[in-house]
């Protein structure tokens, strides 16, 4: 009897994962290949009302990092309707520093935004964020009070990060810090020669490829 039980909870496991791997979006067969054939410069690009929604969940993740960045701990059971993979298991280490040793002062970083979403994995479930923030300004607060104390202008910068896409919650998560873009890397000629990748390879990692 305990071997079927066995049997039958191993082969529910089997189904469920294999469920969980071929579980499509809806935009998986209406991905289009840009610059096919070039080895730095092609990639899959999704339909534009996935890019806004793209768009629109990681400008939510933005706005809720703000806020959960003066009171973490009130926001730890919120956090991975935001975040997922590294960037939720940073959040939560986060937390249990800030709750062991609570700072004096807290730093909340504001900017202007345009975004460009890019290199749809070809499932299309994982993207490429690529933000460009201008007017950046640090405000630092007063963790015990909430009170600002100062605030400081930090020009502009473009910051990559990787989405991911989950299926049960229907909405795309922040995963991953990629990068921030060399200053002029927009500029025709450099793009040229700029690969942007989701992840780092092993001979590349803790380096500026």
């Amino acid at each position: 009897m305990i071997i079927v039980l066995i049997l039958l909870l191993t082969g529910i496991l089997l189904v469920a994962a294999l469920r969980s791997t071929t579980v499509q979006v809806p935009w998986a067969h209406r991905l289009q290949r840009v610059n096919a054939g070039s080895a730095t410069q092609a990639e899959w690009i999704a339909p534009e009302p996935v890019l806004q929604q793209v768009e629109k969940h990681y400008l939510e993740t933005l706005y809720w990092l703000q806020d959960a960045t003066t009171a973490p701990a009130t926001h730890r059971e919120e956090a991975s309707h935001y975040l997922t993979g590294n960037l939720l298991r940073r959040f939560y280490k986060q937390v249990d520093y800030d709750s062991a040793s609570p700072g004096i002062f807290t730093g909340i970083l504001r900017a202007d935004h345009a975004l460009t979403v890019r290199h749809f994995s070809d499932d299309g479930k994982r993207c490429v964020v690529m933000d460009t923030r201008t007017e950046q300004r640090m405000a630092s607060y007063d963790s015990r009070t909430h009170h600002r104390l100062l605030t400081q202008h930090m020009g502009a910068e473009t910051v990559v990060y990787s989405m991911a896409y989950d299926i049960e919650d229907k909405r795309w998560k922040v995963e991953t810090y990629i990068q921030s873009l060399p200053t002029g890397w927009q500029n025709p000629v450099a793009v040229r020669r700029i690969k942007v990748q989701s992840t780092l390879s092993p001979s590349t990692a803790g380096r500026d490829a």
